[in-house]
């Protein structure tokens, strides 16, 4: 099934958008769909084209071999919860410019994981670095 909306561009407002996502994939880990982390697969970052957002699965990302920051965060943070590693852990979204939003890991105790750098094609960490 395929479910498209228009989101607003409010970072709470994802958030909690985000939170559902992340259920889902909590329940994708559960039934051994897959791993428990986007780190465990051969995966990689890539950023979606300006104005087309695909928020995806991570079954999705995996059939796919890429994702995008919110994917890759809500993936991360499902992996995170149900490992009871860090049940508080949290899809939170930063802006980086005017018009731009990413996708991070909050844990609990506040420090920030940004699975889109630690996932980044081989090669590609001493150019944005």
């Amino acid at each position: 099934m395929k479910i498209t909306s228009d989101l607003p561009d409010h970072a709470v407002a994802l958030e909690v958008l985000l939170d559902g996502f992340v259920n889902v994939a909590i329940l994708l880990i559960a039934s051994g769909v897959v791993p428990a982390f986007p780190h465990e697969t051969s995966v990689v970052y890539q950023p979606e084209p300006a104005g087309q957002e695909d928020w995806k699965l991570p079954h999705r990302v995996m059939a796919d071999g890429w994702g995008d920051c919110e994917d890759l965060a809500i993936w991360t943070v499902a992996g995170l919860r149900h490992s009871g590693e860090d049940p508080g852990a949290r899809v939170v979204i930063v802006r980086t410019g005017t018009n731009k939003l990413h996708a991070v890991v909050e844990h609990s105790d506040g420090s920030l994981e940004d699975p889109s750098f630690d996932l980044l094609p081989r090669g590609m960490h001493a150019r944005v670095s």
